[in-house]
């Protein structure tokens, strides 16, 4: 809800405060949600410094989805 003009918004939004974060995103939005998580993790490693990393190449294999990768069966 837009408290300035009255109106409701929809779709995706993101909050950034001083070293917090908060997203919304709308369902159903997997894809939406796997992107938005990415990006908070690269917010996230600004709001701790030095020392932490996120490895990307290992977030992209994850995404990458094949029989032998399943934890089923």
């Amino acid at each position: 809800m837009n408290l300035k003009t009255r109106q409701l918004e929809m779709g995706e939004a993101k909050i950034t405060g001083r070293r917090i974060l908060f997203n919304i995103t709308p369902s159903p939005g997997a894809s939406t949600c796997l992107k938005t998580a990415e990006e908070s993790c690269y917010q996230l490693m600004k709001f701790l410094g030095k020392g932490y990393t996120f490895d990307h190449k290992r977030f992209s294999q994850d995404l990458s989805y094949s029989d032998e990768n399943s934890l089923v069966g």
